[in-house]
């Protein structure tokens, strides 16, 4: 999943990785609902929370503060589940935008805590989140002009690759979108909303089973920089599937 916690060893240039943010090529991941949501108060002499979980697949929990906080608000905190401290997609002193992941969502129960954002800091006092919501959610990021995403070791062969994206910009200018794969042209995307696409990478442009690809848009100012808005990369064999890894993954 793009914009899932666990993408960025496979976006070599994003700023987690040490880059200066400027120079970024993928926006940073974020988290939206993709059904109805389920809203629940927060008693404020409860330091913690149980809610029915079962869910398949991401969850989107939004914690709004109650009434009399200060002007910092709930944006010093964070929220664990399960024991679990979760990622923070967005934060405001009023509002924490937060991501389960599926393998915590689907325990029968989940069990939210407000948590300090440090590690051993002061607990944070009682009565500063008012309600909670939860919603399934789905991962992504937006690109920007070039941004490349890479998946060594695939071995060599013909890879058939599905990309889900929506390739709409708010003023309805064109991206002219393409996919470069290890530097070649592969794939020139069509304009609208979400979708799933496949191209195929030839053996040929696969010669030392590493893949690069890289993604090539016009872009908008929001005021962020945004090309595409992706959501999934997947990658499968066509055919045989190689018998061994590059030699360089053996050794």
């Amino acid at each position: 999943d793009i914009g899932d916690y666990l993408d960025t060893p496979f976006l070599p240039f994003t700023r987690y990785q040490g880059h200066n943010p400027a120079a970024a090529d993928f926006n940073g991941p974020e988290v939206g609902r993709i059904a109805g949501e389920k809203t629940y108060a927060w008693p404020a002499d409860q330091p913690a929370l149980e809610l029915p979980g079962k869910y398949d697949g991401l969850v989107q929990v939004v914690l709004e503060a109650g009434p009399n906080v200060d002007e910092q608000g709930i944006k010093p905190y964070t929220l664990s589940v399960n024991g679990e401290r979760l990622w923070i997609a967005r934060s405001s002193p009023r509002e924490l935008v937060l991501a389960i992941p599926p393998e915590i969502a689907k325990a029968p129960t989940l069990a939210l805590r407000l948590e300090p954002g440090l590690v051993g800091d002061p607990d944070p006092p009682a009565g500063m989140v008012a309600q909670v919501k939860l919603a399934p959610a789905h991962n992504y990021r937006w690109t920007r002009a070039e941004s490349t995403i890479q998946l060594p070791g695939l071995g060599r062969g013909d890879w058939l690759v599905s990309v889900t994206a929506a390739l709409k910009h708010p003023d309805g200018q064109p991206l002219d979108a393409t996919i470069s794969a290890n530097g070649t042209e592969v794939a020139r995307l069509p304009e609208g909303d979400r979708r799933q696409f496949s191209f195929l990478v030839p053996a040929a442009l696969v010669p030392d089973g590493d893949l690069t690809l890289v993604v090539h848009s016009n872009t908008y100012t929001d005021p962020r920089i945004i090309g595409a808005l992706l959501y999934d990369v997947q990658v499968a064999p066509v055919g045989a599937t190689p018998l061994l890894p590059p030699l360089k993954f053996v050794l």
